[in-house]
C-alpha cells in the first residue's frame, strides 16, 4: 500500500478569537499551503470580539488597538463600593460595562462579526484551495442544559451548503464516554 505523509499543524492559540485567528492564519500558516483547515469556535469568541472589536482592531504597521474601556474602569478594579455603584445603582451589566440593552446589541454585533469572518475564511479557502471545516465547540454548561450561545450562528452557517460545519454539542451528548452511559 502507498501511504501519504500527513503533517498536522495546530495554529490554535488559547484566548484567541476568530478575527485574530483569521489574521494569524493568513500571516503564519497559509504559507504552508494546508489542504484542510479546522476552525474551532465557541462562545468565548463573542466576549473576545465585544472587548477587542473586529477587523478594525488591526492597524497599519502591525499594531493592534482594542476598544477603549471606560475611564472609571480602574476604580472598579480596586473598590468594591465603586463596583457596587456601577453595577447596582447605574445598572451597568457584566464586566463589559454596558447597560443591558447595549450589551445585548453588542452580542448580536459580535455574532455578525463572527459570521462575516467565517465568510472571509471561506473566500480565502477558495482562493488558496484548501477545505475549510467549521467546528462549533460547546461550553460544559451548554451540555448541561444551558442555551447554546452560538446556536443561531451555527444554524445560519449550517444552512449554507457551501460551508462544512459540525456542532459538537450533539456529538458530545451522544458520546457514551461523556454522558455516563455504557
Amino acid at each position: 500500500p502507498v501511504y501519504e505523509q500527513i503533517c498536522t499543524l495546530n495554529g490554535g492559540i488559547s484566548g484567541n478569537d476568530i478575527v485574530y485567528a483569521y489574521m494569524s492564519f493568513k500571516e503564519t500558516l497559509l504559507p504552508y499551503k494546508p489542504k484542510v483547515v479546522l476552525l474551532v469556535l465557541n462562545a468565548s469568541d463573542v466576549g473576545d470580539i465585544i472587548i477587542r472589536g473586529g477587523m478594525e482592531r488591526f492597524k497599519p504597521g502591525g499594531s493592534i488597538r482594542y476598544r477603549n474601556p471606560p475611564v472609571w474602569e480602574m476604580l472598579c478594579e480596586v473598590s468594591v463600593i465603586f463596583r457596587h455603584f456601577i453595577h447596582d445603582v447605574l445598572k451597568y451589566y457584566t464586566t463589559y460595562y454596558y447597560k443591558k440593552a447595549e450589551y445585548e446589541q453588542s452580542i448580536q454585533k459580535a455574532k455578525q462579526v463572527i459570521i462575516s469572518t467565517i465568510y472571509d475564511f471561506k473566500k480565502l479557502s477558495e482562493e488558496e484551495h484548501f477545505s475549510l471545516i467549521l467546528v462549533f465547540n460547546p461550553y460544559l454548561d451548554e451540555l448541561s442544559g444551558a442555551p447554546q450561545r452560538l446556536q443561531d450562528v451555527y444554524l445560519q452557517i449550517s444552512a449554507d451548503t457551501s460551508l462544512n460545519s459540525i456542532n459538537l454539542h450533539d456529538e458530545f451528548l451522544n458520546s457514551p464516554q461523556l454522558n455516563g452511559n455504557p
